[in-house]
């Protein structure tokens, strides 16, 4: 940050310490916490957003085929992915307040952990929610979090699963997945392979 305020350059930290210049009201230890949020969230939890969403089209061929057909459905399959099998499985949060929710008592300064996958599975929420549909009508799913706690990686996540797809699929129009066995990575609060082996 010391070197982008003496020679700032065409990048995110330059643009970050400019704005703090003007005087947006962000001191060092927020901006340093949320850039290091941003390389998390474009690296593993990206990582996994495109493995699940392989996976997933090549396990649900029927899908798989509606993107081929319609290319616009990018941003759909991109959200049902999210919501279906997201890379974020837990999140946890700090009581503001007292409160309870559905009988159960919460206090002040208390932590709780909430299940994202759950939320994403809502059969209030979704019909038909344990079943991977592309042209599901409106995905509003968590995968990112909400409110002020969404995700900082989350626009550059959906572009970069976005066009990882587009490039893989046109690339490789006939992948499949090779004979495996699948392990899911023993990480908390994270969802996604330890490796998926294709055949293109």
């Amino acid at each position: 940050m010391a070197a982008r305020r003496t020679k700032p350059q065409d990048d995110l930290i330059s643009d970050m310490v400019t704005l703090q210049a003007h005087g947006v009201p962000i001191d060092d230890e927020e901006l340093r916490t949320n850039l290091q949020s941003l390389l998390v969230g474009g690296n593993l939890t990206t990582t996994d957003l495109i493995g699940n969403g392989v996976w997933l089209l090549l396990t649900h061929p029927d899908e798989l085929a509606k993107l081929k057909a319609e290319s616009s459905l990018a941003s759909a399959m991109v959200e049902e992915v999210l919501r279906y099998e997201s890379p974020v499985a837990m999140t946890s949060r700090v009581m503001s307040e007292d409160r309870d929710l559905a009988g159960c008592p919460m206090q002040h300064s208390q932590s709780v952990f909430t299940s994202l996958h759950a939320a994403n599975r809502d059969a209030a929420v979704f019909e038909q929610p344990d079943q991977f549909n592309i042209t599901r009508e409106k995905v509003s799913h968590v995968a990112f979090g909400g409110g002020p706690h969404t995700c900082i990686g989350a626009p550059l996540a959906r572009i970069e699963a976005r066009r990882a797809f587009s490039l893989l699929f046109e690339k490789y129009p006939n992948m499949r997945l090779a004979e495996q066995d699948l392990t899911w990575r023993a990480l908390p609060f994270f969802r996604g392979l330890e490796t998926l082996i294709v055949e293109v």
